[in-house]
Order: structure tokens, then sequence, then C-alpha cells
């Protein structure tokens, strides 16, 4: 479920699911970097699952070693490990990536980005009918358990980057709560 509401919140519908890699890409690092961790909101514009609708705010605090998902219905944390890992890809590109839910033998990769502002959010995403993926990285057809065709990626570092840069244009974006102390 924890998973579940991962994906739920960054958005994800029913046509698209996260692409699965069979490594993480980049250094593996034990924290996340100081000028990513605080308190961010995002403002859903959409239902998600009947579980959230449109209006809802959905709270995620990144801590030095985890993120922390708040909404009305429950509080999620996911603890960097090995199952959950934060990675930096050519000195440039901060990767969370964790294993599938369904295929742990794989990856799920996000791009996160963090600025003054807010938090920028970029899911590496699998489309059915878009071959995207296929132009930038290694891949091989398998079936899942329903016979389903699915793509499996293999990415260099240098490929992730080729990708990143040339294919981040939007983003989900999450603004920083800013706590006003003084008095």
């Amino acid at each position: 479920m924890k998973k579940v509401l991962f994906v739920c919140f960054v958005g994800l519908i029913s046509a698209c699911s996260l692409a699965k890699f069979t490594i993480y890409p980049g250094q593996a690092v034990h924290e996340f970097p100081q000028k990513m961790q605080g308190t961010y909101f995002y403002i859903l514009n959409v239902s998600l699952l009947g579980n959230h609708k449109s209006g809802d705010t959905l709270f995620y605090q990144i801590t030095p070693n985890s993120v922390i998902m708040i909404d009305s219905m429950k509080h999620t944390e996911k603890k960097l490990d090995s199952s959950f890992v934060l990675s930096l890809v050519k000195q440039k590109y901060w990767i969370l990536s964790y294993k599938d839910s369904e295929m742990p033998d794989y990856w799920n990769c996000m791009m996160y980005s963090a600025n003054k502002k807010g938090l920028q959010i970029f899911p590496i995403i699998e489309e059915k009918q878009n071959t995207k993926l296929q132009k930038y990285f290694g891949y091989k057809p398998i079936l899942d358990a329903n016979k389903d065709t699915l793509m499996i990626y293999s990415a260099s570092d240098e490929q992730m980057a080729k990708y990143l840069k040339k294919e981040v244009k939007e983003t989900i974006k999450l603004k920083r709560l800013q706590i006003n102390t003084a008095k």
C-alpha cells in the first residue's frame, strides 16, 4: 500500500506506469542533500483512485534519510535503504529509485530537483503507445504475469543523463512550505 500511495502521489494514470530498470542509475548516497530537505505540499487538481479528490492537499517531507508523505488518511514514511535508493548521476541529476512492488527484480526511477521555491519530481514513465525510452536505453521485452509485454530497460549513467537533459520538460511541482518563526 505504501508504494501504491507513493505512485498515486505522482499522479500516474492507468495508461502509464513507471518504467522498469535492471539497476538504479548513478552512485548511491546515504542522505538527501540539505537543499532538498524540507516540507512541501501539492494540491491535487484531479481525483486519484477515489481516495483523494480534487483540491486535497498532500504534504511531502524530506528528512536527511527518509521521505514522509502525509495526507488526510495516513502518514507514510520510507527510509533510504537497499530497496529505496537516492543516487546522483553525473554529479547533476538526483534520482530516487525503488524496487517495483509487483516485479521486485526491477527498479522504478524518478528525478528530483529542489530550489528555494519547491521540489520538482519527474517520474520516468513507460507509455504504452510511446517508444521514447527505447531511443535512449537498452531494453528487452518480457511477459508479465498477465502475459502482457513489458519493456525492461538498462541504462548507463551517460544514457540516463542524456535522457534527462533532453526529455525533462514537465515535472510535478510541489511548493516548499515556508514557516515563519519570526515574532
